[in-house]
């Protein structure tokens, strides 16, 4: 009769640890591939307002007036002025980079505006990724979003000379917001970290930033910088544009 052998303790622990191994390797790459693409979608949804905003300029020789809410009596937001003339602060609350977040959706999405009997808009026709401000009761909720689900950050430009790599300066020297749509608005996510780097490396104004992507931890996806490098060392993974 023919003798049966079966694995040895050993060598089932040997077969453990080498599934174990090629099961971290294949999380690690996936995980790595995830993180890339959630990046590359929050800089196209970026860059598809970016060019709204562009189209928005083309018609009105100037980019959306984030500073003063739509004039529609359709719009449901606040209807107060964010900053006014003569307040050289710039800081934004995270209500108040909602705000902005809403009324350029309205903008771009809600609004068709007549000149000269010419029917303009909507600038924006693509459906984009979108979240719900369940703190505001109105019907004004809806929230342009980046790949992790948080809204994004939008708000009047400013100065990001200082910025690493050099970015533009969205801001001008007039703090009027009548002279400040004559600049970009600044759009941004707060990456997979989900915490807001470009505000923390601003100077004490926020006139000006100094965000930087080769500091540690720094993964902001951001309109004013698009050729640049993210490093997302809780994911140990590099993306290069």
């Amino acid at each position: 009769m023919r003798r049966m052998y079966g694995f040895t303790l050993i060598e089932l622990l040997v077969v453990i640890a080498i599934l174990g191994i090629l099961a971290g390797f294949v999380f690690s790459v996936g995980g790595s591939v995830m993180l890339k693409s959630q990046i590359k979608n929050t800089q196209g949804t970026i860059l598809a307002l970016a060019a709204a905003c562009e189209q928005y300029r083309a018609v009105f020789d100037a980019y959306p007036n984030l500073d003063y809410p739509p004039t529609s009596p359709a719009y449901q937001g606040s209807n107060k002025a964010v900053i006014s003339k003569g307040n050289t602060s710039l800081k934004y609350t995270e209500a108040e980079y909602k705000e902005f977040n809403k009324r350029l959706r309205f903008m771009l999405e809600d609004t068709v505006y007549v000149v000269d009997e010419i029917r303009h808009g909507p600038f924006l026709n693509q459906s984009l990724p979108k979240t719900n401000d369940e703190s505001d009761n109105s019907d004004n909720t809806y929230m342009y979003a980046d790949a992790w689900g948080n809204f994004l950050r939008i708000c009047p430009g400013r100065d990001h000379t200082k910025d690493t790599p050099k970015g533009s300066d969205n801001k001008g020297k007039s703090d009027d917001p009548k002279y400040r749509t004559v600049y970009p608005i600044d759009i941004f996510s707060m990456g997979p970290n989900m915490t807001n780097d470009v505000d923390r490396s601003s100077d004490s104004t926020q006139l000006a930033t100094k965000f930087s992507t080769n500091l540690a931890g720094y993964d902001d996806v951001v309109s004013w910088i698009t050729e640049v490098r993210y490093v997302e060392q809780n994911y140990g993974a590099e993306v290069e544009d």
